[in-house]
């Protein structure tokens, strides 16, 4: 079963770590940013629930 409150804690800050990395990258376009802000999403929510990083209960 998934552990609700830690799913939930690693999609908000997996999307807040994203965020701030795809704002890094000098596009002028901004067409980096909306390419990597949902991949950077999805791999910090699976590194942050894997490891349980920023869990609280």
């Amino acid at each position: 079963m998934v552990d609700r409150p830690r799913l939930q804690n690693s999609i908000v800050y997996g999307g807040v770590v994203a965020f701030a990395l795809a704002l890094l990258v000098p596009d002028p376009t901004g067409a980096a940013f909306v390419f990597l802000f949902p991949i950077l999403t999805l791999m910090g929510t699976l590194l942050f629930y894997w490891t349980g990083w920023f869990v609280t209960e």
